[in-house]
């Protein structure tokens, strides 16, 4: 089941309606969001990472040429997400999850108040 996630490019339409023939330099630059995801594979192993495009990881992932880890497993779904504030917050995070076991894995993203599912 894929779960449907706001690309930059759909928050930038967004940031930019109503302006008539926006100018480069009148255009709204939204940041990237990071993310922090947890998928399982086809073992039932789970993969913590992190990416600023989910949809195009996700896919990455599937096509074999995400992980290492995950080409070797195969990938079966994406489980949960947690939205962070930058790049090294969602690193930190990371690390952090990686540390836990598969089952505290799964119960720290089902807790974490930034969880998007």
């Amino acid at each position: 089941m894929e779960k449907e996630v706001p690309t930059i490019t759909k928050l930038q339409s967004e940031a930019n309606e109503g302006l008539e023939n926006p100018s480069d330099s009148q255009k709204v630059k939204v940041p990237k969001q990071w993310y922090v995801y947890l998928l399982e594979c086809q073992n039932n192993s789970v993969y913590t990472g992190i990416t600023n495009d989910l949809p195009k990881r996700m896919q990455a992932h599937k096509n074999g040429t995400g992980s290492k880890y995950v080409r070797a497993k195969g990938f079966k779904e994406l489980l949960h997400v947690i939205k962070a504030e930058n790049k090294s917050v969602a690193a930190k995070l990371e690390y952090k999850i990686k540390q836990l076991v598969r089952n505290d894995k799964i119960t720290f993203f089902m807790e974490h108040e930034d969880l998007q599912f």
